[in-house]
């Protein structure tokens, strides 16, 4: 009877030991466009302001999360080193790199050859519960602002041919994707 227990508090300690010790995070998803590597999906990083399309968990697991575009910056920054949220300039490098609006639109998306895949991820109203464009359009907050109040966006919709310029306020919920720069030479 001792052994049993013994045995069963061995075996709780360990339970509790592996519930608790530090979890290796999985390295994301990734594509390499001409000299950045980009994740190939869109965040998913839980934190308190950030929505799951229509409050339903299960879309943050097909689509990720939507994002401020404060929020957006602190999640790239927290996927691991040198990772943030890309600038205008590196979404124009994107778009010229997969030959220009109209081809990088075909690429961009999850039928395309880029490894992208964008999704129609829709996007959350500022201000209000109200969610928008599911399955009709994929919006990507840029680092790079407007004005005080806005930011640029790139947008890829199902309707439409280009890769689109865009902005949207900043408490506004929208996906998010990070860039790296790769080290010269690779």
């Amino acid at each position: 009877m001792l052994r049993l227990f013994c045995l069963a508090i061995i075996s709780l300690v360990a339970l509790l030991i592996a519930a608790f010790a530090p979890q290796e995070k999985p390295a994301p998803k990734t594509v390499q466009v001409g000299t950045k590597l980009w994740l190939a999906e869109n965040v998913n990083v839980p934190y308190a302001g950030s929505w799951c399309y229509g409050n339903d968990p299960m879309n943050c697991k097909k689509y990720g999360r939507l994002y401020t575009w404060e929020l957006a910056t602190i999640a790239c920054s927290r996927i691991g080193e040198g990772w943030r949220l890309p600038t205008n300039a590196d979404w124009e490098d994107l778009v010229t790199t997969l030959g220009g609006q109209k081809m990088a639109a075909l690429k961009l998306k999850t039928s395309g050859d880029s490894g992208f895949n964008a999704l129609y991820a829709g996007f959350k109203v500022e201000n209000v519960d109200e969610f928008k464009a599911k399955e009709s359009e994929a919006a990507f907050w840029s680092a790079s602002p407007m004005n005080a109040k806005q930011a640029f966006i790139k947008e890829v919709k199902a309707y439409s041919p280009l890769v689109l310029d865009n902005y949207a306020p900043i408490e506004r919920g929208v996906s998010c994707r990070c860039v790296k720069d790769l080290p010269k030479g690779e």
